[in-house]
């Protein structure tokens, strides 16, 4: 079994990564040094379609795969709504290790 690190993609208003995601995808690659083959994963969830940029900063920081879940049910954060779609996508794709900032929404979804 290969391990996989999975990180929440906070997504903010202007359509942009949540300064954290950076730091977590840091983070994900020192850890994934210490596991062979480990694959390191981004979730988003999001409203709207996914912009250029949020495409290249994905390649940028060395995602393997990234998973999108798209709802308009999402148009305004609801904690009941993203945990739901997070936890049924968490449980999918089946990570070793999650990863989700500490920001607001973060701590909101995992506190």
């Amino acid at each position: 079994m290969n391990e996989k690190i999975l990180i929440y993609g906070e997504i903010t208003r202007e359509k942009v990564f949540a300064h954290v995601v950076k730091e977590l995808a840091f983070t994900a690659q020192q850890l994934s040094e210490k596991f062979d083959e480990c694959e390191k994963d981004i979730l988003l969830i999001t409203t709207s379609e996914i912009n250029e940029t949020i495409y290249n900063d994905i390649k940028a920081m060395g995602f393997d795969k990234a998973f999108f879940i798209k709802n308009k049910e999402l148009e305004e954060y609801s904690n009941e709504y993203f945990s739901n779609y997070a936890i049924k996508a968490i449980k999918q794709i089946n990570p070793t290790i999650v990863l989700i900032g500490a920001t607001t929404q973060g701590r909101d979804l995992a506190p």
